[in-house]
C-alpha cells in the first residue's frame, strides 16, 4: 500500500516541540504528530525507564490540555479550538 506525501507541521515558525502545540496541529487536521526529542532526552538520561517516564509525562500533559479545551478525545480537536492571532 502506497503512502501519500509525509508534511512536517511548522506552527509559529518551529517545529512542534510543546504538547499543547502538538494538539494545534491535530486540530488543524493532522494525523499524527512526532515525539521524538523528548523520548530521545528519556533515553539518554534513563534508558528504557526515561523513554517510560517521558511518554508519561507526554501523556500526563496531553490529558491536562484536552481537559483544559473540554475535549475528552483528539478526535474532538478541531478549528473551533483554536484562536486566531
Amino acid at each position: 500500500m502506497a503512502m501519500g506525501p509525509v508534511h512536517r507541521a511548522r506552527i509559529q515558525g518551529r517545529s512542534s516541540q510543546l504538547t499543547t502545540e502538538r494538539c494545534k496541529a491535530l486540530a488543524l487536521g493532522a494525523r499524527a504528530v512526532l515525539l521524538g526529542r523528548g523520548t530521545a532526552y528519556g533515553l539518554a538520561a534513563g534508558g528504557e525507564k526515561g523513554v517510560d517516564r517521558a511518554l508519561a509525562m507526554f501523556q500526563a500533559d496531553l490529558a491536562r490540555t484536552m481537559m483544559l479545551l473540554g475535549c475528552a478525545s483528539v478526535t474532538q480537536l478541531g478549528a473551533t479550538h483554536l484562536e486566531k492571532r
